[in-house]
C-alpha cells in the first residue's frame, strides 16, 4: 500500500508524459553547464529575461524528470517531514511492529507526541540506504563465495 506524506501529490506519467519527460530529460541534460546550473530563457510575457537553476534545482529536475521517463511515479517531499511509524513502515515496505522495535531500540530515532512516535523522513531514508548498503556487501560477499566454489 502506497502512502503519501502529508502535502504531497503522487505524479504517475500517461505513457505519452513518460516519452514527454524522457525527451526533456535529455535535452535539458545536454545543456547543463560545467557548473552544474541550467539557464532557460522565458519565452511568454517575460521574454529575453533568463531563468538560472543551481545545480542542486538543476539536479532535483532532472531526476523527477528520469524517473517520469522511466514510468515511475514521482512524489516530492521536504526532508524535514515527520512520519507516524506507520508511514516510515510503508516507506520501508516492512511491518509496523518490525519499525516499532527499532524505534525502541534507537536504532531509528523517534519522539514521542502524545501516545504516538514520530520519526524524520531524513531518519527513515538513512536507515534505508544503510540497510541497503549491508545488502550490497553482503550479496558481494555471496558473489565471491560463490566465485570462489565455483558455483557461479
Amino acid at each position: 500500500m502506497l502512502t503519501l506524506l502529508p502535502g504531497t501529490d503522487l505524479v504517475t506519467p500517461t505513457t505519452s508524459e513518460a516519452a514527454a519527460a524522457k525527451e526533456l530529460s535529455r535535452t535539458l541534460a545536454a545543456h547543463v553547464g560545467e557548473s552544474g546550473d541550467l539557464r532557460l530563457r522565458m519565452t511568454d510575457a517575460a521574454a529575453g529575461k533568463d531563468l538560472v537553476l543551481s545545480p542542486p534545482v538543476t539536479r532535483l529536475l532532472l531526476g523527477i524528470l528520469a524517473e517520469m521517463g522511466r514510468g515511475n511515479a514521482v512524489a516530492l517531499s521536504p526532508v524535514q517531514a515527520e512520519l507516524t511509524s506507520g508511514e516510515a513502515a510503508d516507506l520501508l515496505n516492512a511491518s509496523q511492529p518490525y519499525v516499532s522495535k527499532l524505534l525502541d531500540e534507537g536504532i531509528i530515532p523517534s519522539r514521542q507526541v502524545g501516545t504516538h512516535r514520530r520519526v524524520m523522513l531524513a531518519d527513515v531514508l538513512a536507515y534505508k540506504k544503510e540497510l541497503s548498503a549491508k545488502r550490497h556487501v553482503a550479496l558481494e560477499a555471496m558473489s565471491a563465495l560463490d566465485q570462489e566454489l565455483g558455483l557461479y
